[in-house]
C-alpha cells in the first residue's frame, strides 16, 4: 500500500453511530497512515431501508459526498454497516451498499464496511491490545472464529470481564461500552496493528482491509467520480 495514496483527496465515511464512524476512521488511518479523512454524521446508510426507498436514501448518501467533493475531492467513501450475520452473509449486504451507492453516482470509490456479526467482533483480532484498554479488563478469548462470533458486542462485555468476580464487583465493573471501540480501534492505529491480523480470521475485515488497499493505491481522480 503506498503510504503516498491519502496526500491528495479525502476519504469519507458514513456509519450507523458516531463510535462506529470514527472506530472506523482510525482503522483506516492505520492501514493507510497519510490518509485524510472526513466522517459524516448524516445521513445514516442504509440499513432496515426497504427496497423501495433505497435509492432516496443512496442518493442523500451521494448529494452529501457531492457538497464535500466540492470543497475537496473525494478519493474514496466507506460506508459501514453490521451485518447483525455471521460470515459469509456480510458479503450480500456489502454488495448491495456499493451497488446502491455507485447507481446513484456517488463520487469517488465506494467501499461498504460490513463487520460480521458487528464491530466488536473485530476487536477479538487482537486480544492483547484491547485488554489494556482498560487496567482492569483481561484479554477477551473465545474458542470461536472472529467471523463467526454471534452477537459479539453480548459476547465482548463477558470476555473482557475476569472470571470469577463476585457479584458486588461484577456489578461494579467496567463494562465494555460502544463508545470504548473508539480507544480500541485508536490503539491498534497507533500501535500499526491493523494488517497484523492472521488473514482468514475474518473474512470481513479482510475485506474491509482489501478495500483501504484498494482506495490507497489508486490515483486520484481530478474531477472525483468513480
Amino acid at each position: 500500500m503506498s503510504s503516498r495514496a491519502g496526500d491528495a483527496g479525502q476519504i469519507v465515511i458514513f456509519g450507523e453511530s458516531e463510535n462506529d464512524r470514527k472506530a472506523i476512521a482510525a482503522l483506516v488511518q492505520g492501514l493507510c497512515p497519510n490518509a485524510h479523512v472526513k466522517t459524516l454524521r448524516h445521513p445514516l446508510v442504509l440499513k432496515n431501508v426497504p427496497p423501495d426507498a433505497m435509492p432516496r436514501r443512496a442518493e442523500r448518501v451521494a448529494e452529501a459526498v457531492r457538497a464535500e467533493a466540492a470543497r475537496r475531492p473525494v478519493r474514496c467513501v466507506f460506508a459501514h454497516e453490521d451485518a447483525d450475520a455471521v460470515e459469509p452473509r456480510h458479503r450480500a449486504v456489502a454488495e448491495r451498499i456499493e451497488q446502491a451507492l455507485r447507481d446513484a453516482g456517488t463520487p469517488g470509490r465506494v467501499h461498504a464496511v460490513v463487520p460480521a456479526w458487528e464491530i466488536e467482533a473485530w476487536w477479538f483480532l487482537w486480544p492483547d491490545l484491547v485488554g489494556r484498554c482498560s487496567r482492569r479488563w483481561v484479554e477477551p478469548r473465545v474458542g470461536t472464529r472472529p467471523g463467526k462470533i454471534i452477537n459479539a458486542k453480548e459476547k465482548l462485555k463477558r470476555a473482557v470481564r475476569p472470571s470469577g468476580l463476585p457479584s458486588k464487583q461484577r456489578a461494579r465493573f467496567p463494562d465494555y461500552r460502544e463508545s470504548d471501540s473508539i480507544e480500541i480501534a485508536k490503539t491498534i492505529r497507533d500501535t500499526r496493528s491493523a494488517n497484523r491480523p492472521e488473514r482468514g480470521l475474518s473474512q470481513s475485515y479482510d475485506r474491509f482491509r482489501d478495500s483501504v488497499a484498494d482506495c490507497c493505491s489508486r490515483p486520484l481522480r481530478t474531477a472525483s467520480t468513480g
